[in-house]
């Protein structure tokens, strides 16, 4: 859930006819501008109540929290997800297929941490925005490595290509309401 709760109802209903009656008349009576729906299909397991504020909030989909140090945590977070991805990349390029024993042991190691972080980053925020931030980011940071590092050229095509990623990231971070919860 995201936002302050107004009410939380849970109600039972007998099929999606009788469902729909229900929040009809909730709408009317106690004149609801919006309202958000869960469908739970099996058995509520008390694991997944949660405690926030004081108040027990009820859900059947995973919970997304604010970290708790500091709002910009999550980013940090991230940001060493694709940092470590970007070390375990460029360290794969340089182990000639696993030819080489120090760059192979960097790459497992940096990509261990790297979804070790991207794992922590999923209490926080949604798994498809997490994926595309760190996805996009890291392949904008090898992209740079490539060409310094190595010695790799982009033509045009593959600038383009990567201009329509750093214009996604800007449009998930401006605009999307799903970056954190």
């Amino acid at each position: 859930m995201t936002g302050d709760l107004d009410y939380l109802i849970r109600a039972r209903v007998s099929d999606m006819a009788d469902d729909d009656r229900l929040y009809q008349q909730l709408i009317k009576r106690l004149h609801i501008a919006d309202i958000t729906v869960s469908f739970v299909m099996e058995k509520i397991k008390d694991s997944t109540t949660l405690t926030l504020s004081g108040r027990r909030h009820q859900s059947a989909g995973p919970q997304y929290f604010k970290c708790p140090e500091r709002p910009s945590m999550q980013y940090i977070i991230l940001f060493v997800a694709v940092v470590m991805e970007t070390i375990g990349t460029t360290a794969l390029q340089s182990s000639q297929q696993f030819t080489r024993l120090w760059p192979t042991l960097i790459a497992i190691v940096a990509y261990m941490g790297a979804f070790y972080f991207l794992g922590l980053t999923l209490k926080y925020m949604p798994v498809g925005i997490v994926y595309a931030l760190w996805s996009g980011l890291g392949i904008m940071s090898i992209t740079i490595i490539g060409f310094v590092i190595f010695g790799q050229r982009l033509d045009a095509a593959a600038i383009a290509g990567l201009t329509l990623i750093i214009a996604g990231i800007v449009v998930i971070q401006m605009f999307s309401n799903t970056t954190s919860h």
